[in-house]
């Protein structure tokens, strides 16, 4: 997977990845179209902030 980008002097350069760089990269594109993960995921959404005894 192949994204360009701009540094912080607003030059363009290329970032690439494969495996979970890949999928972090496009996760952040799709933050900068606006697009959320709960909005995407198909089904029903478990809360997992609860430790496994249920506190």
């Amino acid at each position: 997977m192949k994204a360009k980008a701009f540094d912080e002097n607003m030059k363009e350069y290329v970032i690439e990845g494969d495996g979970l760089l890949a999928r972090c990269i496009l996760h952040e594109c799709d933050h900068l179209d606006g697009k959320l993960y709960v909005d995407m995921v198909e089904g029903e959404l478990m809360d997992t902030a609860e430790g496994e005894d249920g506190e």
